[in-house]
């Protein structure tokens, strides 16, 4: 279900997050960040990210669809992303959690996620 789209992601991440495209507003960040995860804003790798990836967005090429919302956001944030969509199936949530892991285990990713 998910299968090699770690790689997709990882690809994305590799290309240098733009200046000019935010796929989460930093303002937003710089609040929430450090009431959930304790951590600063000043303390986030960024990366750039999908910005909206859920089961309607990808195919099972793999390829992922509907790019208006891409930009900078924190590491991980496009696999946490994907993994909240799933908390109903436990099953899904459950193999996302584990083809995603090399993502989200990630110490970069305590503040994407």
């Amino acid at each position: 279900m998910v299968e090699g789209h770690d790689g997709a992601l990882d690809a994305l991440a590799d290309v240098p997050p733009p200046a000019d495209r935010e796929a989460v507003r930093e303002e937003y960040l710089r609040r929430v960040i450090p009431e959930f995860t304790g951590h600063q804003v000043e303390d986030v790798t960024w990366t750039t990210a999908h910005g909206d990836l859920h089961y309607g967005n990808i195919t099972r090429g793999p390829h992922i669809l509907d790019w208006e919302g891409w930009g900078r956001a924190p590491y991980g944030y496009d696999a946490a992303t994907l993994y909240l969509y799933a908390p109903l199936t436990p099953e899904t949530a459950a193999r996302i959690r584990t083809e995603l892991a090399a993502v989200l285990d990630r110490p970069e990713a305590r503040t994407g996620c």
